[in-house]
């Protein structure tokens, strides 16, 4: 008898594995010692994202990613106005995209130069927005758009059908995804400061990232869902582990 999709995916143990670990960021881990993984120098923008992981990776994700998302964190920038909105300084960013393609990894945090926040967070959208493939990838991509192209009777409909689709994606784009929804929760949980509201960040990446409008709306407002935070079985081991950015 040929084995049903679901079960497939209920016996995967890495998809297992999602329920029980999650990304170490927030403001008391950065100065925690880091495992840095950099193999062979070579370019990671433009690139499928398997390819800049096996580069330099850090915490399942490009050391890239992680670097930006660390320095923002850690010079507060949810209290820069219209950050990832406004744009940085397009030398600046070029030059920091060619230190990570000939580097692998640049510790953004401990660097001696002067790094604008502004810049960063640009150099961040341009890693995602020169990703080749899409981060949904090409085989599930259809089935997101159906999800917020047709009306749903409920709200409650979306967020199951989302977290099941985002529970079927490769364990890179998994990663990736979520880490970028639990920053940027931090960054709309402080809009009466920033003014970058849900609607505003999902404007911004829903353009970079190319997935459908809506999508990030509900990938914040329903985190914990939309990612299984608290496990199929809402263990707590999971619970203690698995905070937005901004909570841990």
């Amino acid at each position: 008898m040929k084995e049903q999709e679901g079960d497939k995916h209920r016996r995967d143990p890495e998809r297992k594995a999602r329920n029980r670990t999650f990304l170490a960021f927030g403001r008391n881990d950065f100065a925690a010692p880091l495992r840095v993984v950099v193999e062979t120098p070579q370019a990671v923008f433009g690139v499928p994202l398997e390819t800049a992981l096996a580069v330099a990776r850090i915490a399942d994700l490009p050391a890239i990613v992680f670097r930006c998302i660390q320095y923002l964190e850690a010079k507060h920038a949810d209290q820069e106005e219209w950050i990832y909105k406004l744009s940085g300084n397009y030398t600046a960013i070029g030059d920091l995209k060619h230190r990570f393609n000939a580097e692998g990894d640049v510790d953004l945090l401990n660097s001696d130069d002067y790094l604008d926040l502004h810049d960063i967070a640009g150099l961040l959208k341009r890693f995602l927005s020169d990703l080749p493939h899409s981060i949904l990838t090409r085989e599930l991509s259809g089935k997101f758009l159906d999800v917020f192209r047709l009306k749903k009777s409920n709200s409650s409909e979306r967020v199951d059908e989302l977290a099941a689709l985002i529970s079927q994606l490769p364990l890179p784009n998994y990663w990736l995804l979520r880490a970028l929804a639990a920053h940027l929760m931090l960054i709309v949980q402080n809009a009466n400061v920033n003014k970058m509201t849900v609607q505003s960040a999902g404007n911004v990446f829903s353009l970079t990232l190319g997935i459908p409008a809506g999508m990030l709306d509900v990938m914040l407002g329903e985190f914990e869902k939309v990612f299984n935070v608290y496990g199929q079985d809402g263990d707590t081991e999971a619970n203690t582990v698995d905070k937005p950015l901004n909570n841990i």
